[in-house]
């Protein structure tokens, strides 16, 4: 007992030692400020230990701690207090209720927190703002910028100044009556620092004569500009297209056919930037020499000169112009291979053109898919040979296929890679940019004959016909004869499919083994990211990632209902989860995500159970209960003699969970399975050419097939 107790006394010496700090004796209420003192101390050292033993993050403990102390907006006697945004920043106004015969003062405030911590709803922080407001007379704004780890230098000081330029509008200085020449700007601490920045910055637009900070932007941002200077694949050259500025980019290579072309639109939020940019010369001008097309980097007048919607009316005049017959004939551009694109705000501008494909279909004109689809085929590229491989295009069994084959030579067999695009079924083809670059990488480094499979598309064509034509193709490649022709093992031949080709493919192989007509099977297959059911579309993932990066749940229901019909009654019960009739209720235990997914994924989810639909859609529209369009609807009977199999899934996909359940159903049949999840991965990484994460997930697809097939 005296033992513990002599511990227990030396750990709260210790304890003591470490939180007393000596106070200087000219310090008002020493008390006070020892309190304070020590109470930070401890709080410091639990949120160091939950650190180190991993529970949660120093300034995330601070942070829950602080908000125990934040204020609600409540007005009083003297000053109206309200939350708002200021450019979507939010922020505190204090507006003194006293009448004023002249305008006010305004102090715009930012609090302190060491960039990580704080708000301006803090007790203390709040009753200082009232206090300015009702002393001073003045407007005061709070500033709630966005905080580390989450938002990283310079977002805080970015949001800050977006506050500032918002709030010194005439317009709104007018309306809380505030005198354009007093206002300040302040802060306590880590706040105290951006206020001095922006003051600074301030000052500097002052000396120089400049009044906006989009203007001195754009005074750094034309010392990159660029002359149209031509080279030795690409004639450069600046013109008008209806008196809008653009610099025209034209291979010099010849060629039999039209080309393509791409008509860019600079980013710049709207107001600076332009095409004659370093960075953006250089990327048209590889547009233009590796995809031999013609290029029209778009100028258009830009604000606060010209306000909207002059910016969008320059980019549709130029799109209008360069559309027309003889301004296409004369630059020998394909009328049908036209795109456009554009880099941040020039994005916007880019989707807003797009986007009129959907007016289009509204009006009857077309589908939006097949509009979709135009703009993707700008990317294909023709059957081109290199060093390393000989590249040709032929018909399997009346299926168009594109086929690789090494150079260098072979004393043995080589393996075999039967490869299904993905493209939502309505979309791609094997001529796509990306994917003849991964068939080619394949065909390389695998020293692997690769064969790269199209298939008809919706909407001319719904299903089964994408799955007929894969599986026509891929029996026809399995045929000896054919095999011997291009001198494949057939012991060592897989299969590989991304998004809905690995849809396709996981579908194809299943088929393949009641088909008593195919005598050689597959070694392996390769499902990367595949969509493999649409009965439940209300899994994690679609919860996690509906809004996420390209391949949203709104858009996969749009993918899933196209591939069976272009009824849009069907789309909307898809997105509603209210397609499957209560008579095929039995599948559900196919795709049940509360027995199927590891617990890390299910974390902080419940199961719904299933809303039934009207039997009519299911009579009229079959194939979404076909196990030939959702290979997780297949019994464990037919799983269980499926071939090696590996399977990427990634964190930020929609599509993440149905490959992990289908995982999931293949170990528990008893088939070998290598998961290869990606934590940071999202939909359609691996195509993505110029990211890590391409090339990282590229790498671990081939090493396995290097060591398995």
């Amino acid at each position: 007992m005296g033992y513990k107790t002599l511990c227990f006394g030396l750990t709260c010496i210790l304890f003591a030692y470490y939180i007393y700090t000596p106070i200087p004796e000219n310090i008002e209420e020493p008390w006070k400020v020892r309190t304070i003192d020590a109470a930070i101390k401890i709080t410091s050292l639990m949120a160091t230990l939950l650190e180190k033993i991993g529970l949660k993050r120093f300034d995330e403990l601070f942070s829950m701690l602080m908000k125990l102390d934040y204020t609600l907006p409540i007005s009083d006697e003297n000053v109206t207090v309200m939350d708002i945004t200021f450019s979507d920043i939010p922020v505190r106004l204090y507006l003194p209720k006293r009448k004023s015969a002249s305008q006010r003062p305004a102090v715009i405030f930012v609090h302190g927190g060491a960039f990580v911590l704080g708000s301006c709803k803090l007790a203390a922080l709040d009753l200082l703002n009232r206090q300015t407001a009702k002393n001073l007379g003045a407007v005061v704004v709070g500033v709630d910028y966005r905080l580390g780890h989450q938002y990283q230098f310079p977002v805080a000081h970015e949001d800050v100044v977006s506050v500032v330029k918002f709030f010194l509008q005439d317009k709104i200085l007018a309306k809380y009556g505030v005198d354009p020449a007093r206002v300040c700007i302040s802060g306590d601490s880590a706040g105290g620092l951006i206020a001095a920045a922006v003051a600074q910055l301030s000052t500097i637009l002052e000396k120089i004569g400049l009044k906006r900070f989009d203007e001195l932007f754009s005074i750094i941002i034309k010392l990159d500009y660029t002359q149209p200077i031509s080279d030795e694949n690409v004639t450069v050259m600046d013109t008008t297209f209806s008196d809008i500025p653009v610099r025209l980019y034209l291979p010099k290579r010849k060629r039999e056919s039209q080309r393509p072309a791409v008509i860019f639109i600079h980013g710049g939020a709207f107001v600076l930037g332009s095409y004659k940019q370093t960075p953006l010369d250089l990327l048209n001008r590889w547009t233009a020499n590796k995809v031999d097309a013609v290029v029209v980097a778009v100028d258009p007048r830009l604000g606060p000169q010209y306000p909207f919607p002059v910016t969008q009316e320059d980019v549709a005049s130029v799109v209008k112009f360069f559309l027309q017959d003889k301004i296409l004939a004369k630059y020998g551009v394909d009328p049908n291979r036209v795109c456009i694109s554009g880099d941040s705000s020039g994005g916007t501008l880019a989707a807003g053109v797009t986007q009129l494909g959907h007016f289009a279909e509204l009006l009857g004109i077309s589908n939006s898919m097949d509009i979709t689809g135009f703009f993707m085929s700008i990317q294909e590229v023709p059957p081109t040979s290199d060093e390393n491989v000989t590249v040709m295009e032929t018909t399997f069994n009346n299926v168009p296929v594109r086929i690789y084959l090494p150079k260098r030579k072979s004393e043995t067999l080589r393996r075999g890679l039967f490869y299904v695009h993905g493209g939502g079924w309505c979309m791609g083809s094997a001529a796509f940019f990306d994917i003849d670059f991964l068939s080619r990488r394949t065909a390389v480094i695998l020293d692997a004959v690769v064969i790269s499979t199209n298939y008809r598309l919706a909407p001319e064509h719904h299903f089964p016909s994408q799955f007929e034509d894969v599986y026509n193709a891929l029996k026809w490649f399995l045929s000896q004869d054919v095999l011997d022709k291009y001198s494949v093992d057939p012991e060592r031949i897989g299969i590989s499919g991304e998004s809905a080709g690995g849809n396709l493919a996981a579908a194809v192989t299943q088929q393949l083994i009641d088909d008593p007509d195919v005598k050689i099977k597959l070694k392996t297959q390769s499902l990367i990211y595949p969509a493999l059911q649409s009965l439940d579309l209300d899994l994690p993932s679609y919860r996690e990632n509906s809004n996420f990066l390209g391949l949203t749940k709104s858009f996969v229901v749009k993918l899933w209902s196209g591939y069976f019909t272009t009824d849009r009654s069907l789309e909307k019960a898809m997105f509603f989860n209210q397609h499957v009739p209560v008579e095929s209720s039995h599948l559900f235990r196919f795709v049940n995500w509360s027995s199927l997914l590891p617990e890390k994924f299910k974390k902080g989810h419940f199961y719904n159970s299933p809303t039934y639909g009207n039997s009519k859609l299911a009579k009229k529209y079959p194939g979404f209960l076909d196990v030939r369009a959702a290979p997780l609807l297949a019994d464990d009977n037919r799983l269980r003699n499926l071939p090696l199999t590996y399977v990427i899934t990634c964190q930020y996909d929609v599509l993440r969970d149905d490959g992990i359940m289908y995982v999931t159903r293949l170990q528990n049949a008893g088939v070998r399975v290598t998961h290869n999840h990606i934590d940071d991965g999202f939909h359609g990484a691996l195509v993505y050419r110029g990211f890590k994460i391409g090339y990282r997930i590229e790498n671990q697809y081939l090493s396995w097939l290097s060591e398995n097939l």
